[in-house]
Formats: structure tokens, C-alpha cells, sequence
């Protein structure tokens, strides 16, 4: 008597569809006689159902692989943006440092309003500080409406220079002297 035999088998259906079946052979003795047992069962829905399974594996593998190289692409891509953002900010320190250094050689006050014209940045020159402040001038020019501490033509030309910002989007600048003790 030899070892249970098992195999899976395709062959052709009597319908000529090509059919899975399971095959189990088992030797027997039946009433003194050597016998083999086969049992056969239709494994066709089965094996359909694995290469299935099998296909969504691979496709689920290769859409995997895809999503991981855009992945891969888009980080080299974040990366050298980064880089360039780096660079940028660099240069744009640089040259903020170079245009602290301009605003500090000048002679006088540097004013910078929002839309609304009210003062969001201000440095002193170097030569402001030899000039006694005017009385009504706020002491912490953030935030303040310059025109309300400006002598009348310099409220003018502030006015027309913030006119033309608004018309034109672009910076303006307008200049006007003060007068030191009467002159």
C-alpha cells in the first residue's frame, strides 16, 4: 500500500471550457482486491479566485512602486525648493543688511506705512539723533499716522506719495526739511 496521492490537474471539460480539478488517489484493499480511490472535485472558482488574488497582488505591487517613485520624485523636488528657498533667504538677508546699512548712513528718518498709512517700520539716520525730536513727534512711531505729527506741506507731499501708492501699487518716497532751532 503506498502514500495517499494528491495533485491539482487541468484538463478540458466535456463543455470544452478548460477545467482545475483536485485529484486525491488512495490505495485500498476492497474485499481482498487491490483498489485505487480517486476523488475528484472541481477547484476551477478556486484557482480563479487565486489568480485574482495574484493579479491584485502584482497590480497593487506595481501601483506600490509607482506611488513610491512620485514619492521619491516629489521629495527630490521639495528638496531642491527647499534649497532654493535657503538660497533665497540668504540673499534676501544680505541684501536687507546691505539696505540697514543705507538707511543708517542717511542723514535723517526713514518712515514705512501700511496700506492704511499708518507707520510699520522707521529707522533713525545717523544724523537724526543730533536734532531734537519735534514735541509732538510720538515716541514709538509703530502704528502711528505720521500725518498727524507732520508739519502742514510735509502732510502734503506724504499725502501725494501715498496717493500715488495707491494708484500705482509701486513704492513712493517723498522728502521734505525740517527746521533746526529757526532755520
Amino acid at each position: 500500500a503506498g502514500q495517499p496521492q494528491w495533485f491539482e490537474w487541468q484538463g478540458l471539460h466535456i463543455s470544452g471550457n478548460p477545467v482545475w480539478v483536485e485529484v486525491h488517489l488512495q490505495h485500498l484493499k476492497i474485499l481482498g482486491e487491490d483498489r485505487v480511490v480517486a476523488t475528484v472535485r472541481n477547484i476551477t472558482e478556486r484557482k480563479r479566485a487565486e489568480e485574482a488574488l495574484q493579479r491584485s497582488y502584482a497590480e497593487l505591487e506595481q501601483r506600490v512602486q509607482e506611488r513610491t517613485e512620485e514619492l521619491a520624485a516629489t521629495n527630490r523636488a521639495l528638496e531642491s525648493e527647499i534649497a532654493e528657498h535657503r538660497v533665497a533667504r540668504e540673499q534676501l538677508l544680505q541684501r536687507t543688511a546691505e539696505m540697514e546699512g543705507l538707511i543708517g548712513a542717511l542723514p535723517d528718518v526713514y518712515l514705512r506705512s501700511d496700506a492704511d498709512g499708518l507707520v510699520n517700520d522707521f529707522r533713525m539716520g545717523t544724523e537724526a539723533e543730533m536734532y531734537p525730536i519735534p514735541d509732538d513727534f510720538p515716541p514709538d512711531l509703530l502704528g502711528a499716522d505720521p500725518r498727524r505729527y507732520l508739519p502742514e506741506h510735509a502732510r502734503m507731499l506724504w499725502g501725494d506719495a501715498f496717493g500715488e501708492v495707491r494708484r500705482t501699487g509701486r513704492v513712493a518716497r517723498t522728502e521734505y526739511p525740517l527746521s533746526v532751532a529757526g532755520e
